[in-house]
């Protein structure tokens, strides 16, 4: 899972990694939810500096899937 006190940033970079995060977006997207995904909070502009450009470019692809 995830290891025991690391700070958010550190949990995020652990979650970004993962390979079985479309579940959730998926839950998300049904519930017309995906501005709470992290992927959606990483890519908001004051959080940008935290993430590399690569993990900003695998997580770019949430924004396609936002309900209009």
């Amino acid at each position: 899972m995830f290891d025991v006190g690391v700070d958010g940033v550190q949990t995020i970079h652990q979650l970004i990694a993962r390979a079985d995060k479309a579940s959730g977006l998926k839950q998300l997207y049904s519930n017309h939810r995906l501005t709470l995904s992290v992927d959606a909070l990483v890519l908001k502009k004051e959080y940008r500096s935290l993430f590399s450009d690569e993990e900003s470019r695998t997580l770019s692809s949430a924004k396609a899937y936002e309900p209009n």
